[in-house]
């Protein structure tokens, strides 16, 4: 096929570090992982030994059971075939109930290599030595309290240090060793005003932590970084949005563990260990899913296991805890979701784009759909549950919604999806009557027509959508080439 050579192609395409619900205000974006609040149930399980060991043993002797926590029971095959890599002793390798599991937890983040005199050393992922165990001097984040006094107390302890302006500070047991290499470190989680004002989350709503990756994350909402300065100058120039003053707030683990105590405390009605909260008896609490509540313990469990024990990584966790929208959604952020206070969006996990003709035909959308007054809104998953279900850029302006789609995949070039968010193609009466995409076959096939779709971002049915190329005036020939030779090719992609 002239013009188009797939093999050519190396990079990764945009894929996701995360997903779930997210809150947006002005430049600042909170994403709200599910995985991160159901590990933070975790630790305020009563009973989890003994609770996880139960579940085992009911996989192992109901088949009906394992069906529900398939993980649990991947894991459980897994680990009686396949020794694990070291262990404490020889019953240890092949170990399926807690303290299995909490081995597993304990040693997700540590490579193991042999010195030359064959002695096991360990290393973190990012390449730092570590004492052999040295987490056991702390036991276990699932053993001990999720949290610590601030004062040092235990006869009255202050979990939360409150100010004035409805702030609070928790010191969170963390899943990281700290400036302790032999102890487990709490990093202190600051939160604001977290409640519901006038249908909304308060305008005042802030959370913030010590945590490395808390304050790494906060890039991860732009589109373009610093090496990117050919299009960031042009875009200065005309004053156009270069896209530098977003900030992503990924709520975390840390972050969701001082979330759940809040909501937690709010829900006494005496005896609180945080008490500011007793001012802000009328006003709902932040949460986004009911974890915390003791509902689906099972799947905490069951979504624990995928990640220590089967090592799936977050974006593939949220995904399978966002199937079961309806069970882990609360109401709260069920109406919020309605109303499209809050959206359904993704994490990039890396910048992909390396391919240099895919990364100026990007920056080219970008530049003209910042001209005509769109607005950068970060990622979200389209065609949910398709065969082409990918990651679109996504832009805004008033009711319609522009996706670009890239990911080396499906999307082997960028296309560009258009949502006509205030119309309904099932109510153009004498007008028209739009008949939906076909997403047995590639959407590509079905360029420029007008069909109905549903937007998973607003969670919005049979919207009127697009699909089309770039504009001709931002590719090269050679690129209308390749986009002629892909669209007369297509067949090879159904």
């Amino acid at each position: 096929m002239p013009g188009f050579d797939e093999d050519q192609v190396e990079e990764q395409g945009i894929h996701a570090l995360n997903r779930g619900f997210v809150y947006t205000r002005d430049n600042t974006k909170y994403m709200f992982s599910p995985s991160a609040f159901a590990e933070a149930r975790m630790p305020f399980i009563q009973d989890r030994a003994t609770r996880f060991n139960n579940l085992v043993e009911k996989v192992q002797n109901d088949s009906d059971m394992a069906d529900k926590v398939p993980h649990v029971a991947e894991w459980i095959e897994r680990t009686k075939k396949t020794p694990r890599r070291f262990a404490d002793s020889q019953k240890d390798f092949h170990r399926v109930d807690f303290v299995g599991l909490e081995h597993d937890l304990l040693h997700y983040d540590v490579q193991i290599l042999k010195d030359d005199k064959g002695d096991i050393i360990y290393f973190t992922r990012d390449g730092l030595r570590i004492p052999k165990h040295f987490h056991r001097s702390s036991r276990n984040l699932t053993r001990k309290k999720p949290l610590k006094p601030l004062d040092g107390k235990s006869e009255v302890p202050l979990y939360g240090r409150f100010s004035e302006y409805g702030g609070v500070s928790l010191r969170v047991k963390s899943k990281e060793h700290g400036g302790n290499e032999q102890a487990m470190s709490y990093w202190d989680v600051h939160v604001s005003n977290p409640f519901l004002e006038e249908g909304n989350i308060s305008k005042g709503f802030d959370i913030d932590s010590g945590v490395q990756s808390h304050r790494h994350n906060k890039r991860k909402a732009r589109l373009f970084c610093e090496l990117d300065l050919d299009i960031i100058n042009k875009l200065n120039r005309e004053r156009l949005d270069d896209t530098r003053d977003r900030q992503l707030i990924l709520v975390s683990y840390h972050e969701a563990v001082a979330l759940s105590k809040i909501f937690l405390e709010h829900k006494k009605r005496g005896n609180r260990e945080i008490r500011f909260l007793d001012g802000n008896l009328e006003k709902i609490a932040v949460m986004p899913y009911v974890f915390v509540s003791g509902f689906h313990d099972d799947l905490v469990f069951d979504v624990l296991t995928a990640h220590y024990g089967l090592g799936l990584d977050y974006d593939e966790t949220d995904k399978y805890l966002l199937g079961f929208e309806e069970e882990i959604c609360t109401d709260l952020f069920r109406d919020l979701l309605s109303t499209n206070r809050v959206t359904r969006e993704v994490v990039k996990s890396k910048r992909g784009m390396s391919d240099n003709n895919t990364r100026r035909i990007i920056k080219n959308v970008h530049y003209d759909f910042s001209k005509r007054g769109y607005r950068f809104e970060g990622f979200a998953t389209v065609f949910k549950g398709t065969k082409y279900e990918t990651i679109g850029i996504t832009y805004v302006k008033d009711n319609e919604v522009r996706y670009v789609l890239y990911d080396n995949s499906s999307f082997i070039r960028p296309l560009v999806l258009d949502r006509h968010m205030s119309e309904s193609g099932k109510l153009f009466g004498d007008i028209e009557v739009l008949r939906p995409m076909n997403l047995d076959l590639h959407p590509f096939s079905q360029e420029n027509l007008r069909l109905l779709d549903y937007d998973y971002r607003s969670g919005k049915k049979d919207m009127p959508s697009t699909i089309s190329r770039p504009v001709p005036s931002l590719l090269t020939n050679e690129d209308k080439t390749f986009y002629d030779a892909w669209y007369h090719g297509i067949e090879k992609f159904r």
